[in-house]
């Protein structure tokens, strides 16, 4: 019975002494924060490749003590959002200036921000064609086209989808202001050959993609008979 009662008393002050040095440690650390001087810097929300274009989701805010910040940190997330790595960054990373393209070299950012196999393609859009000016770069978008063809004297308008999932790299010229009126897209070369030709002998539109959607769009070409059937049950 004693034994029992020692092993329980030697329980207690355990989870004690395991408490008191909790409650010391926590106000140890409210007394550090205090003295201390915190300042926000930017770092990596996920891993992040190299040449990647930075958009705020890619990207949170995190306090770090002054004395442990680098004189190169990016203190707000909207002065790297648009930058593109030099490096790949791991989550929770702090962001470098080091680690960007310069922001003073847009034609390098752009050239930086494809990956290999990736072509960018520029198309003249409108407030229609571009999605009302609501587009921005890192949105991923489908190309759709509208043309006539003609085939024994007989001519057909079609729609027929010409990219899916395309990345947005730019809006407009540089140093330009919105209402953009170009769209300049990654895709590969194939894309950016039906793209072309699209462009040539017809219309493109663009239809903007959710952030969640990551798979390609299935379409088949519509033409004008398809609309007569549209609201037939």
């Amino acid at each position: 019975m004693r034994a029992k009662l020692f092993l329980l008393l030697s329980l207690l002050c355990a989870v004690g002494a395991a408490v008191g040095t909790y409650f010391y440690l926590e106000r140890l650390k409210a007394t550090y924060r205090q003295k201390a001087h915190y300042v926000s810097v930017v770092v990596a929300a996920q891993d992040i490749p190299v040449r990647t274009s930075l958009t705020p989701s890619l990207l949170k805010l995190q306090d770090l003590p002054s004395s442990c910040v680098h004189p190169l940190a990016v203190r707000r997330i909207e002065d790297a959002v648009g930058r593109v790595t030099t490096v790949p960054l791991v989550r929770g990373e702090v962001l470098l200036q080091s680690k960007l393209a310069s922001s003073k070299d847009e034609k390098q950012e752009l050239a930086l921000s494809l990956q290999p196999g990736e072509r960018a393609v520029t198309l003249a859009v409108n407030a229609v064609s571009g999605v009302g000016g609501v587009l921005k770069p890192g949105d991923r978008v489908d190309v759709v086209a509208t043309f006539d063809l003609e085939s024994q004297g007989t001519k057909t308008t079609y729609t027929a989808l010409v990219a899916s999932n395309v990345r947005v790299l730019a809006l407009g010229s540089s140093g330009e202001k919105k209402p953009y009126d170009t769209v300049t897209l990654a895709v590969t070369p194939r894309q950016g050959a039906l793209i072309t030709l699209a462009t040539e002998r017809g219309s493109v539109r663009l239809f903007l993609r959710g952030p969640k959607e990551q798979e390609a769009t299935q379409l088949l070409p519509v033409k004008l008979p398809d609309l007569l059937e549209a609201g037939k049950p």
